[in-house]
C-alpha cells in the first residue's frame, strides 16, 4: 500500500520547539527521516518572509531567511522528500505577517495524487480545520486518511473527518529529534490519570507552579536512579516512574 505524507511544516515546528523548549529547555534539530517513517514521498510545506519585521534589523533579518533556506534544503535532500514554498504576506485580520497558499498547495498536491492513484494511505502533520473538506475528499475518492495531531492544538472536526487519528506526544518528538540529543538526554513520556507514587521510593524535592499547574519535583530514594531528579505538572493527581534510559511522566492532563 503507496504511503504519501504530508507535513504542515509551521505547525509541526512550532509544537515541536514549544513542547521541546518547555520539557527540557532547549529545542534540537528535527531529524526528518525518522518524522517520515516507513512513507514512500513526504512532502514538507512552509512559507519564508523574506521582508524585515519591525523588531529586526537586516543583519538579524539576513541570518532568519538564510537559516529557514538552509532547512529547506536539507529537507529537500533527503530521500522522498519534497519541499513546497508558499508565500508570506501582512495579514488583513490581524497584526504581523501570516503564510498564504501553503494550505492550496497541501491541498492540490493530495488530491492530485489521489485521483492518479498513487498513493492508498495519506497521511497528514496538521492542525488546521481548513483541510476538513480535503479528508472529506479523500474519503470519497477512496484513499484512507490518517491524521497525526497535537492534543489541544487541532479542532475535534478535522479529527472526525479522518480515518484514523494518532496523538503527537512529548515521547514522539523526542525521537524525532537528532540522535545526538537522544543519546545525552533521557526520554520523558506522558500519561495520563494516574496517582504520584508514594514513599518510600520517591521523595517529593520540592513543589510550585508551572503554567498556572501544581508541579511536583520527585527525587527517587532507590539507589539505581541515583542523581535522577525531574518533575510532573497536573490538575490533580500525577504518577513518576523511572528507569536507567528514560523518565516517564504519568499526569491527568487532557488527552484530547
Amino acid at each position: 500500500m503507496s504511503t504519501y505524507l504530508f507535513i504542515d511544516g509551521d505547525y509541526l515546528c512550532g509544537n515541536f520547539a514549544k513542547q521541546m523548549q518547555q520539557f527540557y529547555g532547549l529545542v534540537p534539530p528535527i531529524a526528518f527521516d525518522t518524522v517520515k517513517g516507513k512513507a514512500e514521498r513526504a512532502f514538507y510545506y512552509d512559507a519564508i518572509d523574506y521582508n524585515k519585521s519591525e523588531n529586526e534589523t537586516q543583519a538579524d533579518c539576513d541570518r532568519r531567511v538564510a537559516e529557514r533556506e538552509a532547512l529547506h534544503g536539507y529537507i529537500n535532500s533527503l530521500p522522498g522528500f519534497h519541499v513546497r514554498d508558499g508565500r508570506v504576506r501582512k495579514s488583513p485580520k490581524k497584526r504581523g505577517r501570516e503564510q498564504k497558499g501553503v494550505d492550496v498547495l497541501l491541498a492540490v498536491d493530495a488530491m492530485e495524487h489521489a485521483a492518479r492513484g498513487n498513493m492508498q494511505l495519506a497521511i497528514f502533520i496538521t492542525g488546521d480545520l481548513d483541510f476538513e473538506p480535503l479528508l472529506n475528499s479523500l474519503l470519497r475518492l477512496g484513499v484512507r486518511t490518517q491524521l497525526k495531531y497535537v492534543p489541544l492544538q487541532t479542532s475535534p472536526e478535522l479529527r472526525a473527518a479522518a480515518d484514523e487519528i494518532r496523538k503527537i506526544t512529548l515521547e514522539h518528538f523526542f525521537a524525532w529529534s537528532a540522535p545526538s540529543f537522544r543519546e545525552n538526554h533521557k526520554q520523558m513520556k506522558i500519561l495520563y490519570g494516574e496517582r504520584h507514587p508514594e514513599p518510600p521510593i520517591f521523595d517529593i524535592a520540592r513543589e510550585g507552579l508551572w503554567n498556572g499547574r501544581r508541579v511536583l519535583l520527585f527525587r527517587p530514594t532507590n539507589q539505581s536512579c541515583h542523581g535522577c531528579t525531574w518533575s510532573a505538572a497536573t490538575n490533580s493527581q500525577s504518577r513518576v516512574t523511572c528507569s536507567s534510559t528514560s523518565i516517564s511522566i504519568n499526569s491527568n492532563w487532557p488527552s484530547s
